[in-house]
């Protein structure tokens, strides 16, 4: 039976005992985080009043009609330091429902509202975590082995090519790789390998290319 990767392991975790043991769905976009400076959800506090930016998976979704007749959403988000409350008006979440679900990972910027020692975030844009990627991503670099011989390196850029067309979006992909005369060198790739930087094709790519050889570069 073959290994469950980490992503398969914390949803089953969570699907069983209702909470991640083993780690956190977060943990692999830490340099995305701290390239969108999102505020720990945990200090939500120290800052009422203010708008931020944040994080989180969904853990809980409740839905209601506005007096108006228009829908809403309650949503409980949780990060690796601490959960929160996040409320959609109706006008976000006309914008957000077809994307918000359980054990998505979302992007929110909105304004703190602190309710005694804990703070929720009354929502005015919602969006998928990848996506938020996409506005500060500056590059994929790939490295290829070194010392490898030509006939696996063209394996490999045979099937990178395949995996990076299937991903498409606005972010330039590089090659990093030995040239017996040069040394390590960089290539850019051609625009229409440009992709969406979303941490599964980092993990699709790393299983041809090795572990740790796939980055996001955030601005």
């Amino acid at each position: 039976m073959p290994e469950w990767s980490q992503k398969d392991r914390l949803r089953h975790e969570k699907e069983v005992l209702g909470f991640y043991v083993s780690g956190h769905p977060l943990e692999e976009h830490a340099e995305l985080l701290r390239g969108l400076g999102t505020t720990p959800l945990g200090e939500l506090s120290e800052h009422a009043e203010k708008e931020v930016r944040v994080a989180g998976i969904v853990t809980t979704l409740r839905k209601m009609r506005t007096k108006k007749g228009d829908w809403m959403a309650f949503l409980g988000i949780e990060d690796l330091t601490g959960n929160a409350e996040v409320i959609v008006f109706p006008k976000s979440w006309a914008a957000a429902e077809a994307f918000v679900a359980e054990d998505v990972a979302l992007h929110v910027k909105g304004t703190v509202e602190v309710d005694g020692e804990k703070g929720k975030i009354l929502a005015d844009e919602l969006s998928p975590l990848g996506r938020a990627a996409e506005g500060i991503a500056a590059g994929l670099l790939i490295r290829l082995p070194k010392a490898a011989a030509p006939s696996r390196i063209e394996a490999i850029l045979a099937a990178a090519e395949e995996i990076l067309t299937a991903a498409p979006g606005s972010c330039p992909v590089r090659f990093e790789m030995d040239e017996p005369e040069l040394g390590r060198v960089i290539l850019q790739a051609g625009a229409r390998f440009n992709v969406a930087p979303e941490q599964e094709l980092v993990t699709r790519l790393e299983a041809i290319t090795g572990p740790e050889t796939v980055t996001l570069v955030y601005c």
